[in-house]
């Protein structure tokens, strides 16, 4: 499924779905980079220049939950977190978290096996019904 948003004067996809690793599992990774703090945040120290998160497999939206971290220095003081404590702190915050299957797509699951050299199947959750 792909969406098409205008932004300004350039069309941007965005696309449901993420690239497998070498295990056949979705982590994906996501960062944010700030020149300096939001001033609509004055809790956020002046040293706070960005987050990163990596290893995440349940959020919905990596984007909003690394903003959501971000502008919580008192939950998260730390610059780089991995996975389910990750996770479990955007939870809290309100963000949304989905079962793994949630990124999967066919498409992405067959170019997967291809790079690895193995056959397209099998499919490793049950494919929608058409």
């Amino acid at each position: 499924m792909i969406i098409k948003r205008e932004c300004r004067q350039s069309a941007i996809q965005l696309v449901k779905g993420a690239v497998f690793n070498v295990a056949g599992k979705n982590e994906l990774e996501t960062s944010v980079m700030l020149s300096k703090p939001p001033t609509s945040h004055p809790n956020i120290p002046a040293t706070r220049r960005g987050m990163s998160l990596t290893l995440l497999t349940h959020a919905k939206n990596p984007s909003q939950l690394v903003r959501a971290l971000y502008l919580h220095p008192e939950l998260v003081p730390h610059a780089a977190l991995s996975g389910a404590p990750a996770e479990d702190i955007g939870a809290q915050l309100g963000e949304t978290l989905v079962d793994p299957s949630y990124f999967y797509t066919e498409n992405r699951w067959k170019e997967h096996r291809r790079g690895l050299g193995l056959p397209e199947d099998p499919v490793p959750y049950p494919r929608p019904k058409l």
